[in-house]
């Protein structure tokens, strides 16, 4: 019998906690359908950690598209989104962006959106390669 690796359970727990605390009540669930955000004032591409990202050569981070709406609840959209990467890097159609193998430098990311009456894009840089502390 395969003894259960409680580390790796506690690092997901810890991970889902840091992703509700972020994203705060407006919250929605991959997979789940992304509600309509019609009165969107701004937008922010954001991590589970928050703050400034640096990506290690060749790792990953998942990114998400934030909205704000005019009554300052917030909102994760997970569908109506469209991703794309400049300077190094590629990222999926979910907002997965891959650091590139070698080199130190910055990417810029975007991520254009629809939902509701409301569109828009939001842009992001993000730091690759060396990662100090």
């Amino acid at each position: 019998m395969r003894k259960a690796n409680t580390t790796s359970l506690g690092r997901m727990v810890l991970a889902l906690i840091a992703v509700l605390a972020v994203a705060g009540p407006g919250f929605v669930l991959a997979g789940s359908p992304s509600p309509s955000y019609p009165n969107v004032r701004y937008a922010d591409i954001v991590t589970a950690a928050g703050g400034s990202v640096c990506v290690p050569n060749g790792s990953s981070v998942a990114l998400m598209l934030q909205v704000t709406q005019s009554d300052n609840s917030k909102g994760i959209l997970t569908s109506g989104v469209t991703w794309s990467v400049s300077g190094g890097g590629s990222i999926d159609s979910n907002g997965n962006y891959t650091a590139p193998a070698t080199g130190d430098g910055y990417s810029i990311v975007r991520a254009a959106y629809s939902t509701g009456n409301a569109s828009g894009r939001a842009n992001r840089a993000i730091k690759f390669g060396t990662c100090g502390i």
